[in-house]
């Protein structure tokens, strides 16, 4: 579960950027990325620091291939009204999304654009050098 001090709600921390206060809630944005699959994760803070929902996109190649949202439910410790939690689910067929993209920064697909360009300028020039 995630927990943020309410001094430091509607600030960046570790790992996470604030977003946007929306219904009460502080929303805050995380990213990471491995070759060609990107997690958007999408976290909903109450006033009082606690974590009340999380939703985490994650796609691949512009398209959207998992889309999972867990909403926190309280607990009993200290609340005899609480009760245990339904959960369900939908399977969806992947749609595109580009919604991920704006998170990375244009700089890094620069620098992969600059880099794959100069390997294939190498491999021509070897390759139609002429020899002494």
């Amino acid at each position: 579960m995630r927990y943020i001090s309410p001094t430091l709600l509607g600030q960046n921390i570790s790992g996470l950027t604030f977003e946007d206060i929306k219904d009460g809630y502080y929303i805050y944005a995380s990213s990471n990325s491995i070759q060609d699959v990107n997690v958007l994760g999408i976290y909903y803070f109450m006033p009082n620091g606690v974590a009340y929902k999380i939703v985490f996109n994650q796609t691949s190649s512009g398209a959207l291939v998992s889309s999972t949202c867990v909403t926190l439910v309280s607990t009993n410790i200290g609340n005899s009204s609480a009760s245990i939690p339904s959960y369900s689910y939908q399977l969806k067929t992947p749609t595109d999304v580009n919604f991920v993209n704006t998170i990375v920064t244009t700089q890094e697909r620069i620098d992969e654009y600059i880099i794959g360009t100069a390997i294939i300028a190498i491999i021509i020039i070897f390759i139609f050098r002429k020899g002494n």
